[in-house]
């Protein structure tokens, strides 16, 4: 962390007089130069107050006073600390009979109360660095960013930049770059604040090409024709479930022998890169901490005009968080709702008791947001969620599918408008498996729900009602279920199989455009003889998902697991796709080992499409 220091010289003879509504807070300096604050009630009269501050000296006949420009001010008891305070522009105290301090006065002057850029790796070209301030009674504040007390930028915004011309640049073997911020109030000026960053350091990544910003290169924004929104759902790895793997010899990250490429102060700066560089409209996150978000997130992407949502598991250790252009969309109305809470209040228990009861043991939520186009004044319902993770939970993740719509074309009643609708997320499931085969179809048959409800076994052959330890405190969405592959043991060695996810299974998407009787399902059935749904969703996987084979892209790739579990489901009704963003081949992932690694900073990737109301 930064350090920081106050510029103080002048303030062994200044008394800061800070107010509240119910409040007087003096603080100064003793004759010891020890800082002193006094904490009175707002209306405590004036001659107590003074009482207290002779105490302070605790020299007998400590003789103390008020004075304004025309002498010493006459104070009885009539008179409040505030009073006294505002009328007087100096203080005055004789100690020891000989020795006196003046103070002037200073109400409520502009001031930094906190200052700090909380880091574990020193500054870095192309980085920016935007640090935490907290201000009283400020209305503009000058920062100057200096290298080796030379001074590189002076503005009126917190944010810097380094770049590799502020290293070459400098004869020196270092270039320290400090900070000093002034705060003002009209033609006041407070004290100034002093942060040391550090030595800039260069980039690790300079001399490579992070795909995820390459691949942006490649879009532009869809046809000038329509008006485009470009989404994108992005599963960012919680940092705690990061180093609880890494920390593991077994762990999903042991592949990592650097371990700042897990640090999540180095794989936030390329998540950061990454969203700029794709330009998205709405930003969908899962994993995202409390953390990440405020002290990260939200000053950035402000840069950007993007306004945050950000809600947690009932852990409250991550959760989801949906960002939005502030001058494309207005904020309507937001929804978290819990899986477990959703599950009591629609599942019927005569059926689904069992499952009930799993469910209250889990932490999803449902992020539910509504938009409105400043615009067009067109209204959309975005659905944000992380679904169940483990590999015997596909029964689960069907229920919370349903659920989740269930709550959506609730939320979606309520409007006054017809909306469009998209739903999002790490759904943890790969394309062959029930939830996936529900979502696109809008339909479930009887033999899938015997297969999961009654026999009990998913579409990797394991039973859903086998003993397993369901966790409260659920990892990350595949630590658990990358940990759990099958090993290989050899007499000198051992070494894990890689598991793939995507099966190549006798299924294909519903064309909604030519199936008339799936287009006509226009409610919800939830019962063992199969779910349905009204929506009517194409999927950003429906070009890979071709009837017998299984050549889709992937967007998780570990040592353990590689499979499409990230999806953007959008309502065919009232929106289409303008373009999907090619997902990366295996090879172009493994480049720098399994993921997360130096240029990908998650063990997923972003899945980007645009779309366009129709």
């Amino acid at each position: 962390m930064a350090s920081l220091s106050l510029n103080n010289n002048s303030s062994r003879f200044r008394i800061l007089v800070l107010v509240t509504d119910t409040t007087v807070s003096l603080q100064f300096q003793d004759h010891n130069l020890k800082p002193r604050t006094l904490n009175r009630n707002i209306d405590e009269r004036i001659n107590k107050t003074l009482t207290r501050i002779a105490k302070i000296f605790k020299q007998n006949k400590t003789q103390i006073a008020l004075h304004d420009s025309k002498g010493q001010i006459q104070t009885d008891d009539n008179i409040t600390i505030l009073q006294g305070f505002t009328q007087a522009t100096s203080l005055h105290v004789l100690y020891n009979q000989q020795k006196e301090m003046s103070y002037y006065i200073l109400i409520n002057p502009p001031r930094i109360e906190h200052l700090r850029f909380k880091t574990s790796l020193p500054p870095t070209v192309g980085w920016p660095i935007i640090p935490e301030i907290q201000v009283h009674n400020v209305d503009a504040l000058i920062w100057n960013w200096k290298i080796n007390d030379i001074t590189v930028d002076n503005t009126l915004v917190g944010y810097f930049q380094p770049k590799k011309i502020h290293i070459d640049n400098n004869t020196s073997s270092n270039s320290h770059l400090t900070l000093t911020c002034v705060p003002f109030n009209n033609n006041t000026q407070g004290e100034e604040v002093t942060l040391d960053l550090g030595n800039i350091r260069t980039n690790p990544c300079e001399n490579i090409h992070i795909p995820s910003i390459e691949r942006a290169k490649h879009y532009t924004t869809a046809p000038t024709s329509l008006a485009s929104t470009r989404i994108m759902t992005y599963n960012v790895l919680a940092d705690h479930c990061c180093t609880r793997s890494f920390k593991s010899q077994d762990g999903a990250l042991s592949h990592i022998t650097n371990q700042e490429h897990w640090n999540i102060d180095h794989r936030k700066q390329i998540l950061l890169q990454e969203i700029i560089s794709t330009k998205p409209d709405l930003l969908l996150l899962q994993e995202c901490s409390k953390t990440l978000y405020h002290s990260f997130l939200v000053p950035h992407l402000k840069l950007y005009e993007m306004e945050g949502i950000l809600d947690l598991k009932t852990t409250g250790q991550d959760g989801c968080a949906l960002f939005y252009k502030k001058k494309r969309f207005e904020l309507i109305a937001t929804h978290c709702i819990t899986s477990k809470d959703s599950a009591k209040a629609r599942l019927d228990p005569s059926m689904f008791a069992t499952n009930i009861n799993e469910m209250q043991k889990m932490n999803t939520i449902f992020q539910i947001v509504v938009l409105k186009e400043r615009k067009t004044l067109k209204t959309m319902i975005c659905s944000n969620s992380h679904f169940y993770y483990h590999p015997r939970g596909e029964h689960l993740r069907l229920l919370q599918s349903h659920l989740l719509l269930m709550e959506t074309d609730n939320i979606l009643k309520q409007q006054d408008v017809d909306c469009a609708v998209f739903i999002g997320g790490d759904y943890n499931a790969t394309p062959e498996t029930a939830s996936i085969e529900y979502l696109r179809n809008g339909k479930i048959e009887k033999c899938t729900m015997d297969r999961l409800f009654v026999a009990g076994i998913t579409t990797e052959g394991i039973s859903t009602s086998e003993q397993k330890n369901t966790e409260s405190n659920e990892s990350s969405s595949e630590m658990k279920l990358m940990e759990s592959t099958t090993t290989t043991t050899t007499t000198t060695t051992t070494t894990t199989t890689r598991r793939h996810g995507n099966f190549v299974l006798e299924w294909e998407p519903i064309d909604w455009m030519d199936n008339t009787d799936s287009s006509n399902i226009s409610s919800f059935t939830t019962s063992m003889s199969g779910f349905q749904h009204p929506f009517q969703f194409h999927s950003n996987m429906d070009e890979y998902l071709i009837k017998g084979t299984c050549n889709q892209p992937v967007t998780t790739l570990t040592p353990a697991f590689d499979g499409s579990l990230d999806w953007i489901f959008i309502d065919h009704r009232r929106l289409m796709f303008n373009q999907v963003w090619k997902l990366f081949d295996i090879n172009v992932l493994e480049k720098y080992g399994a993921l997360p690694n130096i240029v990908f900073p998650s063990d997923h990737v972003a899945v980007v499409c645009d779309v366009s109301f129709r």
